[in-house]
């Protein structure tokens, strides 16, 4: 899980890390930008404040000239001419001010700079001059003429520097406009630029992220092939377009042999080696996939008749004749195939109808593994070999089903007492509740629980149970089946110990069956197992009693408590001479080592008269009692014994 949380930490940190780059990126070009904008803007006010008091002084300078000529013009009395010359007086002190404030704005570095000052000083210098003609003007008893003799064309001079101080500024602030409008869409290309940089990038990385999460949801990451996903959907595509092909899957022999020698890391240089073998062999409009482990799903396009069969064969030889050397191991294996031919008559193109073909292949491959080492298998719908395997497949799934859902029932026969002395018990059987409610028969299920180990599982959920039910009834007794996987089980003990542990009943109340060939499978792990039911209390039966090879030499080793002699000796016997003479010595070698006797499948009167004229201790079959009901998950009966 560290891994896991690491890997998905960098994943989406550097997707985070990215993401954030390129906000705060933007968002840096977004501030520059404004920055810029606001440092060009006060850079036009400036510009805007010193046009503005070019002209102010520029006006104030005209006003000042015209309240001069109205001294002279209308400043023939005392009175007038003190108005006139207050106003004139006015006028000259605001030129000077609004001067001075002009002066502050222009850089000493401007030609304005010098202009300014040199107007200041001849504007303070005139004053001078028309003081002097003010006052000759008064003196004259207001002589117009006199008194602008003395100072006419003096103003010509400071306006003509006002008119060259308005033209250099108006040059200077269009000037700056111009170089502020070019460095701004200098920097708006830059940030256009910048941003379609960061786009390409983001769609760059964005792209990368997205191939990688292809790559890890589309291929494999050992072989680098595309994965099972791919297979289907590729398979469903010529279906739709009727392309004919050959869909093989290919399955490597004993590969675990270089798994369990080199370790994950020598298996998956050798599926490597292999993935790039079968790009080799095959055409580029093929497709090689990995579907699990040491499996590979083929998709190989027609171009003759026996060309796929060549094909197929060469890569089995391919395969076959590898070599593979990791550290000091060096070795080669073969592989099976099995394959389908896609024509015109197989047209469903669902992913049910896809994967149900795949289920026909890989029950085509096992029946290929059996057959022996590089076999290559053709699947045909009516191979009957190939039909019971694919029924046994659907069985697994419906196992499983069964056992998650709590939809294995128990039902119990009787095994009746035929001599007074002996005590009336049950056989525990099993049936599947399907999800329809129909109830199915074991035979196939038990079949297929065996083949692929799952029969371990269900007679621990029967030995459950029935443990579970005889805590809430006290009166009545169950012998439970064992299949050879659970006896040969070296977890069976604890499993027994916990089991017990958490309810309270009489162990003697619990019986087991088992068979002779189960038993003989792994007969140390199996008699440790059978010690220790024995020990606490429990019968042991010995079913199927006679269809063994040597039942005789384990009889007197296993300790058994009772005998099942087998159905195929029954049926009949009241009319088989032969069958009696078995039953007869099966009976006297039971009495001598003091074992019980149960006749399975009584199904006649007959039948029953004559195992009872031969002294056997119970029959069990449907004339004595049909298997019922007696315990399910959710609904929980108890039956009178």
């Amino acid at each position: 899980m560290r891994y896991v949380t690491s890997k998905k930490f960098k994943h989406y940190g550097l997707i985070s890390l990215f993401s954030t780059t390129v906000i705060s990126s933007a968002l840096l070009f977004l501030y520059i930008y404004n920055q810029s904008i606001n440092q060009y803007s006060d850079i036009l006010l400036h510009q805007n404040k010193i046009e503005y008091y070019s002209l102010q002084t520029q006006d104030s300078f005209k006003r000042q000239v015209q309240e001069w000529k109205n001294i002279l013009l209308r400043g023939e009395s005392a009175k007038d001419y003190e108005k006139y010359h207050t106003s004139f007086i006015e006028h000259f002190e605001r030129t000077q001010i609004i001067s001075d404030e002009l002066r502050s704005f222009i850089d000493e570095e401007s030609y304005a700079y010098s202009l300014i000052n040199e107007f200041i000083a001849k504007h303070k210098a005139v004053l001078a001059e028309y003081q002097i003609s003010l006052i000759i003007f008064k003196e004259s008893n207001f002589n117009a003429q006199l008194a602008d003799d003395l100072v006419r064309g003096i103003d010509r001079e400071p306006d003509l520097i006002l008119d060259k101080i308005a033209a250099t500024i108006k040059n200077e602030t269009n000037a700056a406009r111009a170089n502020i409008e070019s460095k701004t869409e200098y920097i708006k290309l830059f940030l256009g630029f910048s941003f379609v940089a960061l786009q390409l990038i983001f769609c760059f990385v964005a792209l990368r992220l997205t191939q990688k999460l292809l790559r890890s949801t589309l291929k494999d990451k050992v072989t680098h092939l595309e994965n099972r996903d791919v297979f289907i959907h590729s398979i469903k595509d010529n279906l739709k377009q009727n392309q004919l092909c050959v869909v093989a899957v290919l399955d490597i022999d004993e590969f675990k042999i270089i798994n369990e020698t080199c370790g994950n890391l020598g298996g998956n240089e050798y599926l490597a080696q292999i993935a790039k073998s079968l790009k080799n062999t095959c055409h580029p409009t093929d497709i090689i996939t990995r579907l699990s482990g040491d499996e590979f799903g083929l998709i190989i396009n027609q171009h003759s008749t026996n060309d796929y069969i060549d094909k197929l064969s060469l890569i089995s030889r391919k395969v076959a004749q590898m070599p593979f050397n990791f550290k000091e191991l060096s070795t080669s294996l073969s592989c099976c195939i099995s394959y389908i031919e896609l024509n015109n008559t197989i047209t469903d193109a669902s992913t049910e109808a896809v994967e149900d073909l795949l289920n026909s292949l890989h029950v085509t491959m096992q029946h290929a593994k059996e057959t022996g080492r590089s076999s290559i298998l053709k699947y045909s719908p009516t191979d009957e070999t190939l039909s019971s395997r694919k029924e046994q497949m659907r069985a697994v799934n419906a196992i499983k089903s069964a056992l998650a859902n709590d939809r294995i029932l128990l039902y119990k026969q009787a095994i009746n007492p035929i001599q007074d002395n002996k005590i009336k018990y049950y056989e525990v059987l099993i049936r599947i509740k399907n999800t329809d409610g129909s109830i199915s028969s074991p035979w196939l299920f038990l079949q297929a629980a065996e083949r692929f180990h799952l029969i371990t599982k269900i007679d621990r959920y029967v030995l459950r149970n029935t443990v579970d039910f005889l805590a809430q009834n006290n009166q009545i007794r169950l012998s439970v089946n064992l299949s050879g996987q659970t006896l040969s089980d070296s977890t069976f003990i604890a499993f027994c110990e916990a089991l017990f542990k958490s309810v309270s009943i009489d162990l003697t109340r619990l019986g087991f069956e088992v068979t002779e060939s189960d038993f003989i499978r792994n007969f140390d792990i199996a008699n440790r197992n059978l010690n220790y039911l024995r020990g606490k209390g429990c019968k042991v039966s010995l079913d199927d009693f006679g269809t063994g090879m040597s039942s005789f030499a384990y009889i007197a080793d296993l300790k058994l408590h009772t005998i099942k002699i087998d159905g195929t000796f029954i049926k009949e016997i009241d009319k088989s001479a032969h069958n009696q003479a078995i039953l007869k010595s099966i009976v006297q070698l039971s009495k001598d080592l003091n074992l019980s006797t149960v006749a399975e499948f009584v199904e006649t009167k007959e039948e029953y008269e004559m195992i009872k004229a031969l002294c056997i201790d119970y029959a069990q079959g449907y004339l004595l009692h049909q298997p019922e009901l007696f315990y399910s998950p959710n609904i929980k009966v108890k039956l009178p014994d």
